[in-house]
């Protein structure tokens, strides 16, 4: 039996098309050849800060040891206990990094320390205040994951031009990657970087740099001859190999996991035991990504992924 676009929203509620519901699927894979799931970046190298000194002895000029710096006393005012992101902030013993409740006490940069809000998703949303993302921090032996400012707008934010990416990662944030010379469509991997606003897409005979792009908003019009745009991060899309049948949502499609158009990738939504690859729309949680999507029924978006831990992914999922 070949189920129509009304498939999906089944999913839900199988009644309306006669198929059998579906329940929880691991990320699939990005391309033909049970290639891996689709690349997503590391997360960005972040550090706890090293302090400059550590007590007064440290420093020079008359100036005093405050929070891992040397400053003129007058400005080493105690501001209190950290109470919202973002704020002010002191710790007790001067280094600049401290436990405060639900937030760290970090000296992130040289205007002092400041509160940073404390999360549990990494590479997630994960409640985090707008313009910060969940990101891990390398805290030596102890895993420490921290709502961490974004960095850049745009590319031209990560450092002189032509040396930085800044990718897009959701809630407001973008965070700077390093550049390098391979061109689009040219191999990289390793030490070998993507120049300014490509990225190193992941494929069967390694990778291959290709064009950042919207996959929530632009229809892959950027994206070169026989790619779309598929996910990369929640705020940004990179262009990924299509399918050689099926372009539409609920259509056929063939290979499983490579993508349909912009943002709909090939599903085996195996039903009654035999392979279904269709296209499937992802989306976000909260947002528009489904309307419209079939016909007359906007559909919604469902949690529909887990991890390699068998977690929910809550990020994303498809309209059904």
């Amino acid at each position: 039996m070949r189920c129509s676009a009304a498939f999906l929203i089944a999913l839900i509620t199988p009644t309306l098309a006669g198929c059998p519901p579906t329940t929880v699927y691991d990320r699939p894979a990005s391309d033909a050849g049970g290639m891996p799931a689709p690349d997503t970046p590391a997360s960005p190298d972040f550090s706890l800060p090293q302090p400059d000194c550590v007590e007064d002895s440290d420093c020079e000029d008359k100036t005093v040891c405050c929070d891992g710096r040397c400053a003129v006393e007058a400005e080493c005012r105690d501001p209190g206990p950290c109470l919202e992101h973002d704020a002010m902030c002191r710790t007790s013993d001067g280094t600049g990094v401290e436990r405060q409740g639900d937030f760290w006490c970090l000296a992130l940069d040289a205007e002092g320390p400041r509160c940073v809000q404390v999360c549990e998703s990494s590479f997630s949303v994960s409640g985090c205040p707008a313009s910060t993302y969940c990101l891990d921090v390398n805290a030596g032996e102890q895993p420490l994951t921290l709502c961490l400012p974004g960095e850049c707008s745009t590319s031209g934010d990560c450092g002189p031009r032509g040396t930085g990416t800044c990718v897009q990662f959701g809630n407001q944030a973008g965070f700077c990657f390093a550049a390098g010379n391979a061109g689009l469509g040219q191999s990289c991997g390793g030490d070998v970087r993507c120049q300014t606003d490509l990225y190193c897409v992941t494929g069967t005979l390694g990778g291959t740099c290709q064009p950042l792009c919207d996959m929530w908003n632009g229809d892959g019009s950027e994206c070169p001859s026989g790619t779309t745009c598929g996910y990369l991060t929640l705020g940004t899309g990179v262009c990924r190999a299509q399918t050689i049948a099926g372009r539409d949502i609920a259509e056929s499609c063939d290979p499983q996991g490579a993508w349909c158009g912009s943002g709909l990738q090939c599903f085996d939504f195996r039903t009654g035991g035999e392979p279904l690859p269709v296209c499937a729309a992802w989306c976000r949680p909260g947002r528009d990504d489904c309307r419209g999507r079939f016909q007359n029924h906007d559909g919604f978006c469902r949690m529909v992924f887990v991890g390699a831990g068998g977690q929910a992914i809550e990020d994303f999922g498809l309209c059904l």
